[in-house]
């Protein structure tokens, strides 16, 4: 014998479908929401704008001291004041400048708030001229009074820690600030998370240092293929729900959620 088939809405408009269209709408909101966030994170801006490639801003307003390093700091034209140290400068190598491997030639300053600050000096194309630099600017007699100036240079993202080289102890493979506060600092201080290259040698004496080149990278818009496909993903998700719902009304509809067949009793 042959049933009769109700239409869908009065089956839908029962009171456990009626709740059960607000938990699937509940729960595909959720998933909308996650894909929204998913899509959001798939397209990240990097780079400078032509303004901010030229135009210097305080270094407190891109990095907090004892906080991490943001993105949009690096490579980023800062000015700081402080007071140079030059208490005992160190090496960093593998550091390209127009096309040759050099050195780093890195001190640090402070400033009035007692926070310490790494500053790449110059480059240096020849280790021993570069020892040798260093070595002077070690033997200088610090002054007694503190000569805080303003400073401008390019703010560099850490780089993780690696040894020394074989070439001494003061010869380091890498930009890294935790690493390089061990090295100049005897006790716990506050230090910038970066490094800052400046661009003009404060140590004008020293032969055969150039002054640093930072290239910047153009503005533009990235792509993150990956959280794309997320974001797909949870919007499907999205619909499946409330198709879940559809489909299990359709099913007491038709009665097959009591086994008895799609219209045969």
């Amino acid at each position: 014998m042959q049933r009769e088939v109700e239409p869908f809405w009065r089956v839908a408009l029962r009171l456990k479908w009626i709740g059960a269209l607000f938990a699937a709408l509940a729960l595909a909101a959720g998933f909308a929401l996650l894909g929204q966030w998913q899509l959001e994170r798939s397209f990240r801006t990097v780079g400078q704008t032509k303004v901010e490639q030229v135009t210097p801003v305080s270094i407190d307003s891109l990095v907090t001291p004892g906080k991490g390093f943001p993105d949009k700091a690096d490579a980023r034209l800062v000015t700081v004041e402080c007071a140079r140290v030059n208490a005992q400068p160190v090496l960093i190598a593998n550091r390209l400048q127009g096309g040759k491997s050099g050195y780093w030639l890195v001190d640090w300053c402070s400033t009035r708030a007692g926070t310490m600050l790494v500053t790449a000096d110059a480059w240096y194309a020849d280790l021993d001229v570069a020892k040798a630099a260093r070595d002077a600017i070690s033997a200088r007699v610090s002054p007694m009074v503190m000569d805080y100036r303003q400073y401008r240079g390019w703010l560099l993202a850490p780089e993780a820690p690696e040894p020394a080289t074989s070439a001494g102890a003061y010869v380091f493979k890498s930009l890294s600030i935790a690493q390089l506060v061990n090295q100049f600092a005897s006790g716990p201080v506050e230090v910038y998370p970066g490094a800052l290259a400046l661009e003009v040698n404060p140590n004008d004496s020293t032969g055969g240092a150039q002054s640093i080149e930072i290239s910047t990278q153009s503005h533009g818009v990235e792509l993150n293929f990956l959280n794309i496909f997320y974001a797909i993903e949870w919007t499907v998700f999205a619909g499946f729900a409330v198709f879940m719902w559809w489909r299990l009304v359709q099913d007491e509809r038709l009665g097959l959620r009591k086994g008895e067949g799609k219209l045969d009793q």
